[in-house]
């Protein structure tokens, strides 16, 4: 069975949600625009130039299903009444960044995510790399999971992070402790 996260409570003003909504509703119009003018030109790309249209494409993916994603959990915390007005400007700050750079972050871990995916293809093959349109569309697929589950994805990367950090400082202690 799979463990449920409380609901969370947000401290926002009705200026910010107003502004967050539009935030969101822009961004997500904008990142629709540019991954059909990438789909529109992808047909006719050239190889040398898929991994730009690869990026592009994940940039856009990525930050448009994060603006579902967090305009869906915006009005949810609306309607099921879980946004209190701000008593302390410091935690209406800390929740409007919260949902700010939620597209920003998506868009970094979607790239992070095409340049592991080259890197793979470029160790896997021999070096006169030359990718086709897959390459775009898994990156496509990719950036748009990580996008739209994005808090998930920081939990998971803090989590591998903190293990290989304290396994690598374990190694480095015993290491020393053996030299």
């Amino acid at each position: 069975m799979e463990k449920k996260k409380a609901s969370l409570f947000y401290v926002l003003s009705d200026r910010a949600v107003v502004f967050l909504t539009i935030y969101y509703a822009t961004a997500m119009l904008v990142s629709i625009a540019a991954l059909v003018w990438v789909m529109a030109v992808s047909t006719d790309i050239k190889p040398e130039r898929i991994p730009l249209f690869a990026g592009l494409s994940s940039i856009a993916v990525a930050s448009m299903l994060c603006c579902v994603q967090y305009l869906r959990r915006l009005y949810k915390a609306c309607i099921e009444q879980r946004v209190s007005k701000p008593e302390s400007d410091l935690r209406h700050f800390g929740n409007l960044v919260y949902f700010l750079f939620r597209p920003l972050i998506a868009i970094v871990f979607a790239l992070l995510a095409d340049f592991a995916m080259l890197a793979g293809v470029i160790i896997v093959t021999s070096v006169d790399l030359e990718l086709n349109s897959r390459f775009l569309y898994l990156c496509i697929v990719v950036s748009g999971m990580i996008g739209f589950s994005i808090g998930r994805v920081l939990d998971v990367f803090e989590s591998v992070s903190e293990k290989r950090i304290k396994s690598i400082a374990a190694e480095a202690g015993g290491e020393e402790n053996n030299g």
